[in-house]
């Protein structure tokens, strides 16, 4: 019965503890869209782990000094980046590490060629992210885009 209440326990506490990180996570998500917008390099770097590295949809591979480098290019130039939501799908989280797959959503206007008028585009990029607990806080480690899709607003 004993080790039984103690598998119960264990089990409870791996679930709150997945629980507090998937929040923890997505709160850093969110914090990183609003810093992105407002081309806050700091503040992103806050979120990002020191070995950073992002794969492109195309498979190119961006380590960290050339991605903080493109952060602080865009705000030296004053071009906003799209703002944008990201979803989380699923998250596994063990020990001190945590994979998620999120969809990254923003919507944008462009001209039909046909008709001139603007319509909305929305694009969506699917990634797989791993993220390190470090110093009571969860940074990115990885992201790798899975998917991307353009598709009109409906």
């Amino acid at each position: 019965m004993k080790v039984l209440t103690a598998c119960i326990i264990v089990f409870l506490a791996a679930g709150s503890f997945a629980e507090s990180a998937r929040k923890a996570i997505q709160k850093q998500y969110r914090a990183w869209a609003k810093a992105s917008v407002a081309n806050n390099v700091p503040a992103v770097l806050k979120i990002l782990a020191p070995e950073y590295s992002l794969r492109t949809y195309s498979g190119t591979e961006i380590g960290y000094e050339a991605y903080v480098k493109s952060l602080k290019d865009r705000a030296k130039s004053g071009k906003k980046s799209s703002a944008y939501e990201t979803e989380m799908k699923a998250i596994s989280v063990s020990g001190k590490s945590a994979s998620v797959t999120s969809w990254e959503s923003s919507i944008s206007l462009a001209k039909d060629p046909i008709t001139g008028k603007d319509q909305k585009i929305v694009h969506v990029h699917e990634y797989k992210d791993t993220w390190v607990l470090m110093n009571k806080s969860w940074r990115l480690k990885r992201t790798v885009t899975t998917q991307e899709r353009t598709s009109l607003a409906k």
